[in-house]
């Protein structure tokens, strides 16, 4: 039997008012610049190879792809238990995304970052956010650990 491939089902949009805050992406671009001394000592990966969602299980939205040409087993698959590290990076004061819709299933190898006031736009050249990039792909190929929350921008998120 066939089940209804649903993705983000029951998610609403953000607010309209989360929309309009968006342009405080320019405050995260200036906060980011003036960051930039102390993300030169941010964790350093060592080259393996790593795989980026943006859009996660939203991708129909921002790519145009129709979800009805994609396996049920691979959108459950991304939603359910991954056989990689998985982390989602995402702002409950997102504008353009649902929070909800950003997350992971948490399990033994996927989590996820919350970063407080951060803006869709902003989350490229927000300084949390980029820290906790950098630590995320620091972490040697197939040795996954959960972030710390701490740092120079431990405020910035929520446990």
């Amino acid at each position: 039997m066939a089940r209804e491939l649903r993705v983000g089902a029951g998610v609403k949009p953000p607010s309209k008012l989360l929309l309009l805050a968006e342009f405080r992406a320019v405050g995260e671009l200036a906060l980011g610049l003036a960051s930039l001394p102390v993300l030169a000592s941010a964790p350093r990966g060592d080259g393996h190879t790593v795989l980026v969602l943006p859009g996660f299980l939203t991708y129909d939205r921002v790519s145009g792809e129709n979800p009805e040409h994609t396996r049920p087993a691979d959108i459950e698959a991304l939603a359910g238990d991954l056989p990689v590290a998985a982390t989602s990076i995402y702002s409950r004061t997102d504008g353009i995304v649902h929070w909800r819709a950003s997350r992971v299933q948490p399990s033994d190898n996927a989590e996820n970052i919350e970063v407080r006031g951060a803006s869709h736009i902003g989350l490229r050249v927000n300084p949390a956010v980029m820290l906790a990039v950098a630590d995320r792909l620091a972490q040697p190929d197939g040795q996954f650990t959960p972030f710390g929350h701490s740092g120079p921008f431990s405020l910035a998120y929520r446990h």
